[in-house]
Order: C-alpha cells, then sequence, then structure tokens
C-alpha cells in the first residue's frame, strides 16, 4: 500500500485501519528519514491541535506542495525517482507549512488564541464609559466590569459582562453582537438596552430601550424576544421568567445620571421615584393628573433633592417621613 496524504492525515488523527497501520509503520522502517519527518509532522499536528485545523486543510497545503514539486520536476528533469521526491518533499515543505500555521495561530491575534482581550473595571461610585472597536458604547455601573476584545471577530462581536451595563450598540447586521452574562446571554444587531447579572441572587435581567434583542438561558437553550419598553426578569436556577411592559430608559438612568420623563402625569412621576429610591409614593386627590411633563431631572443621591427639583418645575408640595412620600397639589393640603 502505497503512503499517501490521505494515509498520513488519517495516521496523525488517529483514524487509520489496521492495514494503513501496517502501511505506515512498513514506510517508517524502509527508510530512516521516513520515521524523522513523521515524527516532526506529528509533534507539530498535536501543538495546532484537530480542532484548530482539519484533514482538508492540511491536504489543500500539501496538494499545493504536489502541484509545486512537479512543476520543477519537469523542468529540472532529475533522474531520481518522482515518486519519492514528491513524498519526502511533501512532508518536509507539509512541516515548514504547518510550523508556519502554528506560529500564526499561536499569534496573539490569531485563532487559537483569539484576538488580544481587555478587562475594564468600574471602580469608586461613579459609572465607567468604555468605547469599543466598532464604535458601540458601555457604561459600567460601579462594581461591574466588562471583558472586550481589542478588535471584533469576522462572525460577530462577543464580550463579557459582570455586574451591570448600560449599552448603545452600533447596528451591524452582519454581525451580531453579543454580550455574554454567564447564565444569560443578549444578542442584537444594533440597540440600546441595560443588562444586569447577580451571581449571588441568581438573577438577570435585560431591559429594553431601543430596537431588539435576544435573551437566551444558556443552560436551557431557552430564548426570548424583548420589544422596547420591557423588562425581562430571569431567575438562573430555575429558569423561570418573567416580562413586564415599563418605561425602562427609569431602569437605566444611572449611566448619565438623568430621570426622564415624556407626557408624564404626577402619578406616572411618583411611580417612577418609587421605583428609583425604593420610597413609597402617595398622590393627593386634588393633584391634577390630567396635565403631562416632559423634561429631565438630575438623579441625585438624595430622594429630597429629586423632589425640590420636580417641585421647581410641576405645581407640586411635598412632604416625606422616612420611606414614605406625600404630593400634593401646590399650596394645597395632605389627604
Amino acid at each position: 500500500m502505497d503512503i499517501n496524504d490521505t494515509i498520513i492525515i488519517k495516521f496523525l488523527n488517529g483514524e487509520c485501519n489496521t492495514a494503513e497501520l501496517r502501511a505506515v509503520q512498513e514506510w517508517i522502517d524502509a527508510d530512516a528519514t521516513h520515521a524523522d519527518a513523521l515524527f516532526r509532522l506529528e509533534s507539530v499536528h498535536r501543538c495546532v491541535g484537530a480542532s484548530a485545523i482539519t484533514g482538508r486543510e492540511v491536504s489543500q497545503h500539501l496538494r499545493e506542495v504536489h502541484r509545486r514539486i512537479d512543476a520543477a520536476d519537469r523542468v529540472v528533469r532529475r533522474r531520481i525517482s518522482l515518486h519519492i521526491v514528491l513524498r519526502r518533499a511533501a512532508v518536509i515543505v507539509g512541516i515548514i507549512l504547518l510550523g508556519a500555521l502554528v506560529y500564526w495561530l499561536a499569534d496573539t491575534d490569531g485563532p487559537l488564541r483569539g484576538p488580544k482581550m481587555m478587562l475594564a473595571k468600574a471602580t469608586g461610585n461613579h459609572p465607567r464609559l468604555v468605547r469599543l472597536a466598532d464604535g458601540s458604547s458601555v457604561w459600567l455601573k460601579a462594581g461591574s466590569q466588562l471583558r472586550y476584545p481589542v478588535s471584533f471577530q469576522r462572525n460577530e462581536r462577543r464580550v463579557e459582562l459582570k455586574g451591570e451595563g448600560y449599552f448603545e450598540v452600533t447596528k451591524n447586521r452582519h454581525r451580531p453582537f453579543v454580550v455574554a452574562g454567564g447564565p444569560v446571554d443578549v444578542k442584537v444587531l444594533g440597540t440600546k438596552f441595560d443588562f444586569a447579572t447577580d451571581h449571588d441572587r441568581q438573577m438577570a435581567s435585560v431591559s429594553l430601550i431601543e430596537g431588539s434583542v435576544e435573551v437566551r438561558d444558556v443552560k436551557r437553550d431557552a430564548m426570548l424576544l424583548l420589544k422596547p419598553n420591557q423588562r425581562v426578569t430571569v431567575n438562573t436556577r430555575t429558569g423561570y421568567q418573567k416580562v413586564e411592559n415599563m418605561d425602562t430608559r427609569i431602569v437605566a438612568a444611572w449611566h448619565d445620571h438623568l430621570i426622564p420623563f415624556t407626557n408624564a402625569n404626577i402619578s406616572e412621576i411618583a411611580r417612577t421615584i418609587e421605583q428609583l429610591y425604593g420610597v413609597q409614593v402617595h398622590v393627593s386627590t386634588d393633584v391634577d393628573n390630567t396635565q403631562t411633563y416632559s423634561g429631565a431631572v438630575y438623579l441625585a443621591n438624595n430622594i429630597d433633592s429629586v423632589l425640590s427639583l420636580i417641585r421647581s418645575t410641576v405645581p407640586i408640595s411635598y412632604h416625606r417621613k422616612g420611606n414614605t412620600v406625600w404630593i400634593y397639589k401646590e399650596n394645597g393640603q395632605r389627604d
């Protein structure tokens, strides 16, 4: 049995049958250079790994070597057996090609290691802005971190999030943007959304502001498509998902320290304050809820500062005791 490229590749991948293994052994015994060349080729193949290079790729390289040597042989017209020249040259040049391939794959931006990765952390009490290679922007909440590549691969844009981040993703329908959050992934083409993971509580939430996102439970391979102004909360232990409609801009207010209002009446403003500050707000019956307001208020750490800002533009008065707030008509009385 002649030793050809197919048998060599099968031998390197451990796929030879008994007859082929016997033929390889006889080929090695026939010439010491065969054993040496095969040993070096096997070492290179083991470094690269079967998952990094396929038999088809090796075969393509060796076929190109055959073509070049065959052309050279027709010019030189050597008397040495063409079969031996092709066999030995293919193995030797194949080693050179694979050696160069190992160097490229092991390089910083080669597929064996992948692109160079960066790690951004938000320390202190303020969000941190991270701008990605594709023009997308990510605001990291305090205590959160983002792992991302210096440059993205061709097929997708993938980052890893721990904690909470607000994303404004540059649209590219040919290269989906994926945020890996441990048990939950978010896949988008171009959109604005907030993604929070809490490994201790085994919870994750995604709040969509614009566009559309696909939320995937990695463990159960369950997917959900969100619409704007929807938030999904996922229990990563049980897989339970809860979807609710809301003004999702409120969830992401932390990233720019602004509380947005669009055609909101007093009761809607009160609900926003409840969500952001964890208090109970009671609106008096004398308040005019037919009047609406649009704008933004600075997200202060102190709820009294926010209420004072609102009162400066909206005709209300308020009274707070602990975690309870009463809102009533300006210069009016509490119920």
